[in-house]
């Protein structure tokens, strides 16, 4: 319970803030629409990012406007919203365009391999010699030969998919028809799918519920929990949410709106989160971060002032 207490205080200051401030609410409306979703993931120790695969997903939910003088207001809600990612791994694609590096280099390769025949003694760097170079090169070629034949029909899909409650704090803009915001936004994982599927030679195919028996001892190395039962099993939705997913997360958040009447608004945000989608452990070996790109509409209510 502690660990969600930053969304909790969030949340009762969002529901608390319509008493404190009821004079200053301008705007009160209903938003959703479509989520692109993905999530960017980086080794650690290096610049290079790897988009794992796009997930389509919706946000929908209540938002409130605060005004808060000269044009400017606070934005906050509570949304669902779908996010998460969808990758995909074409094992035998992957070696045989490695292989084709390799061709493509023929000329080059067959150069440098006549020249360390011709020199086998020649010593390339602390004690390497031209001689046990010729044997890594040897090694590589039946490798590449090997995995080609080895991987032929392979591969593998891994689909995440996240259902968040999210809270905005955006600060906001408008001018005429145009609004525009920049802030944070809180997440809390309250379900969550996590699909696995890999597809092997001679049409055998592998899924989730195959690796139900081996994920309890899975968990019990990186939780040091051990099962409680006889012949355990540990679907892989659990798996995820228990020893790889963050369950509260923090974004940044920018976004545009356009009225196009009193009544209906149509608006479109970008998030990027700012803490990992996965928790230690693996946080160890590399960060996820969310990404979403999200279109959609708000219809605002309109309540009569009482006199």
């Amino acid at each position: 319970m502690m660990r969600h207490w930053p969304v909790i205080v969030a949340l009762l200051g969002a529901l608390a803030i319509p008493r404190y401030a009821e004079a200053q609410v301008v705007n009160f409306g209903i938003a959703g629409g479509y989520s692109l979703n993905n999530e960017a993931l980086r080794l650690k120790g290096t610049s290079t990012v790897t988009w794992l695969g796009a997930n389509h997903g919706f946000y929908a939910g209540p938002q409130v406007d605060f005004n808060l003088g000269k044009d400017f207001s606070i934005r906050t809600g509570l949304y669902f919203r779908k996010a998460g990612s969808d990758m995909r791994l074409d094992l035998e694609k992957l070696v045989v365009n490695l292989s084709q590096v390799s061709t493509d280099l023929e000329f080059g390769n067959r150069a440098l391999f006549d020249y360390l025949q011709e020199n086998p003694d020649l010593e390339i760097r602390d004690g390497l010699k031209a001689s046990d170079l010729l044997d890594g090169i040897d090694t590589y070629h039946e490798y590449v030969e090997k995995a080609v034949e080895t991987l032929k029909g392979t591969d593998v899909r891994a689909k995440a998919d996240r259902y968040n409650l999210v809270l905005p704090v955006l600060l906001r803009y408008t001018y005429g028809r145009l609004s525009f915001s920049a802030g944070v936004n809180l997440n809390l994982m309250v379900l969550n799918r996590f699909k696995l599927t890999a597809n092997m030679p001679a049409g055998l195919v592998y899924s989730g519920k195959d690796l139900e028996p081996f994920l309890p001892y899975a968990h019990l190395v990186i939780s040091g929990v051990p099962p409680t039962t006889e012949n355990p099993k540990m679907s892989p939705d659990g798996f995820y949410k228990l020893d790889i997913a963050h369950e509260f997360t923090v974004g940044l958040q920018v976004g545009i709106d356009y009225a196009i009447s009193d009544w209906i608004s149509l608006q479109a945000s970008y998030q990027h989160g700012l803490r990992s989608d996965i928790k230690a452990p693996w946080t160890d070996l590399c960060t996820l971060g969310d990404r979403a790109f999200q279109i959609g509409a708000v219809y605002h209510f309109h309540f009569k002032k009482k006199r």
